[in-house]
């Protein structure tokens, strides 16, 4: 007798432990997600690991599958994977078979702490501390002062981060009003000649990032170890003088003032300044990214409590079949600012389509595709890709947009991004009025590996290992990789793009040298070059870098 579907389907049992105290993690959660699928494209429901750390899966199709595992306090993490950054080991699936004596080694987050403190040394209570991820734009934990400015920002992946400190703490129906002091009503005060000429009289908290700066591109980053917490995180706020900011929204369509729409306020900061992407425009955007709501005949709108600096001012004018947008830059120093005018008009629709080389069947759809301005790190614009991976973004603004591609598959590297016919992933894509033409990016398999050890004279040593391209490209985050090494200072990077690369390791990495890759330029000669294929498989033996010689 043939054997029935049920019979053909698939079994896989393990355990999750701690990396750290090898003891069972009760309560995990694993996904068996289908190689070649995206996690958030697969619908799955996960297993609950029992009280000595044991799950079973069943009812599984034969296949490859990549497990990963999920727990309160812990990185999530692949199966087999010697770091949580990077991919782990297919398990492959018989027809009826039963995989068992899975082993997941998971790593305990960290922890960030310290004490805020105004610039009198008084603590601040109700502040909001942020650690911005420095590899992901999108990640950040927050947590808030006490009575005595004490914070502790806990569950947090390993990697390099960026502390940001507001006041007044956030929450709640003042979740936007991002500036410090909030936003002035519109409504409570007339527009005379006489109130814009007089000089500020307020002083608010500045957003202000550790150590003790107020401009997000001086700031280090911090960084946090698996299990780890690091302790004496401690900055001081400072206060600054503000501004009101007022102006007019305009439909560019008709050429009349907006009686209703959306104007938005956000300090403008050239990207090049953060080249390994992620926490420091993301905390330029938390710090300044306010939107005030137009609800005035002549189109009205103010900003009030402005800090001194740079900014773009994004209109935005929603109607019944498109959204109208503009853009116009505001310059604020230390007298009111007057007169802005943001005309919002007909925004241009890009097209695209993701590719894989070699025309391998694909499921796209898992795929992040975002735009972000080339020197405005929000707000992001977003096209997600079909199944067969076309996109589509309408109404985009003209300008100069950096591109986003993020949840590619294990194993997968973005290989080139064309928009007529031109690269644009060092260059951005630009659009001006009336653009046309199609987005087309394609995905390439297996990239590069490289693995090895780390000594310091002929013993081995953990360290952190840093893969940087040369010459440095600044505005590819995609291309630098850093992973920390096991006990006996072994590593493995994989997915790596073909190119010629620098690998280096340091015993403990100078913050800024984490949130700024152009300084690696100071220890090239320190770093180990490497050149990358598509498939290629490398090992090299790298000499530790000590903190001394960062000096």
């Amino acid at each position: 007798m043939a054997a029935s579907g049920k019979d053909q389907m698939g079994v896989i049992d393990g355990t999750v432990v701690s990396a750290t105290t090898n003891q069972a993690v009760a309560g995990a959660r694993v996904l068996a997600v289908p190689e070649g699928v995206a996690t958030g494209a697969y619908s799955v429901f996960p297993v609950i690991a029992d009280t000595s750390g044991h799950f079973v899966i069943s009812g599984l199709s034969p296949g490859r599958y990549r497990l990963e595992a999920h727990a309160d306090d812990f990185v999530t993490q692949a199966y087999g994977a010697r770091a949580p950054q990077l991919p782990g080991k297919l398990v492959e699936v018989g027809p009826g078979q039963h995989v068992s004596d899975v082993t997941f080694h998971i790593f305990p987050c960290g922890a960030i702490s310290g004490t805020v403190r105004d610039e009198n040394g008084k603590p601040v209570a109700g502040a909001t501390v942020r650690a911005l991820s420095v590899h992901d734009r999108h990640y950040f934990q927050t947590a808030g002062t006490n009575r005595q400015g004490v914070y502790r920002v806990s569950n947090l992946d390993p990697g390099p981060y960026i502390l940001q400190v507001s006041y007044p703490r956030l929450g709640g129906s003042d979740e936007t009003h991002l500036l410090p002091g909030g936003l002035e009503s519109i409504e409570r005060e007339p527009e005379t000649t006489e109130v814009s000429k007089k000089p500020p009289t307020q002083n608010v908290y500045a957003c202000t990032y550790y150590p003790n700066v107020t401009d997000p591109t001086a700031a280090s980053s911090v960084a946090v170890q698996p299990g780890i917490a690091q302790p004496n995180m401690d900055i001081e706020m400072r206060s600054v003088r503000t501004v009101r900011v007022r102006g007019h929204l305009i439909n560019g369509v008709t050429g009349k003032p907006a009686p209703s729409g959306l104007v938005g306020l956000t300090a403008r900061i050239n990207s090049s300044a953060f080249p390994g992407g992620g926490a420091a425009n993301e905390a330029v955007a938390l710090y300044s990214n306010v939107t005030v709501e137009v609800k005035d005949p002549s189109g009205r709108f103010e900003f009030g409590k402005v800090p001194s600096g740079s900014y773009w001012a994004e209109g935005q004018i929603s109607g019944d079949d498109k959204t109208l947008t503009g853009l116009v830059s505001v310059e604020v120093g230390d007298t009111n600012v007057e007169g802005v005018l943001v005309e919002a008009g007909d925004g241009v629709e890009l097209k695209g389509q993701v590719r894989v080389e070699r025309g391998t069947a694909f499921d796209f759809s898992g795929l992040s595709i975002s735009l972000g301005w080339a020197d405005l790190p929000l707000p992001y614009l977003k096209a997600p890709p079909s199944t067969n991976g076309a996109f589509a973004f309408e109404y985009v603004p003209p300008a100069t947009y950096s591109l986003i591609v993020k949840n590619l598959p294990s194993g997968y590297y973005l290989n080139s991004a064309r928009f007529g016919g031109v690269d644009v992933l060092d260059a951005g894509v630009t659009l001006g009025t009336g653009s046309s033409g199609q987005l087309d990016i394609l995905l390439s398999s297996p990239g590069g590996t490289i693995s090895g050890q780390v000594q310091e004279g002929d013993k081995p040593v953990p360290a952190t290992v840093y893969l940087a391209p040369y010459p440095l490209r600044l505005n590819r985050a995609d291309l630098y990789f850093s992973i920390p090494t096991n006990g006996d200072g072994t590593f493995t990077l994989t997915g790596i793009p073909p190119g010629n690369y620098k690998v280096f390791a340091f015993r403990d990495p100078d913050p800024n040298l984490i949130s700024n890759p152009a300084l690696f330029e100071s220890f090239e000669p320190k770093g180990e070059s490497v050149g990358v294929d598509d498939g290629s498989s490398q090992s090299v033996k790298l000499e530790l870098i000590s903190a001394a010689d960062q000096e």
